[in-house]
């Protein structure tokens, strides 16, 4: 009788204490970074967590009113893959571009190694070849979150990043 109680309790707890939100999302305190990139030399899924040990995540905002600046990151040092995203003028949930013009500041860049000389950039200051991006962001208080898309080149090369991202604001 003992061990039918025991694993009906442990089939209340398991079925009770582990459910999801009431719309089926995920948890609040979920984050994550991810990406998949496709270029010349093949294709790589980029995945970044929060453990802060093999993988790091931040989203950080600096200046006031129409000088707000988001500088967005997601790195994996296990394997050393880093994703950077710097959106000038930020203001909020909505949709961001990079190398469409020269003139536009914002930048959208894929790394890997641990040195500048591996970088894949989308930013109107790269004079081998324009090539534009988006990121759309939806921003809570607490998080930003969203998806996004771009070229990057490098000399000849280039890397196709799409992905998507849940980062704690402040982080």
């Amino acid at each position: 009788m003992k061990k039918i109680k025991l694993l009906l309790l442990i089939l209340l707890v398991t079925t009770y204490g582990c459910k999801k939100d009431d719309e089926g999302t995920l948890n609040d305190a979920e984050e994550f970074f991810t990406a998949t990139v496709v270029g010349n030399d093949g294709t790589v899924n980029f995945v970044a967590t929060t453990d802060g040990i093999t993988d790091y995540m931040t989203a950080r905002t600096q200046g006031t009113g129409d000088n707000v600046r988001l500088d967005l990151r997601g790195t994996n040092f296990d394997v050393f893959l880093d994703l950077q995203f710097t959106i000038e003028s930020y203001q909020g949930s909505s949709t961001y571009t990079s190398g469409d013009r020269e003139d536009n500041p914002n930048l959208m860049r894929y790394g890997q190694d641990r040195s500048d000389r591996f970088w894949w950039v989308s930013d109107g200051f790269n004079h081998e070849r324009v090539s534009t991006g988006t990121i759309t962001i939806n921003e809570s208080a607490e998080f930003v979150q969203g998806t996004f898309s771009f070229q990057g080149y490098r000399q000849t090369n280039y890397k196709q990043v799409d992905g998507s991202f849940k980062v704690r604001k402040g982080n």
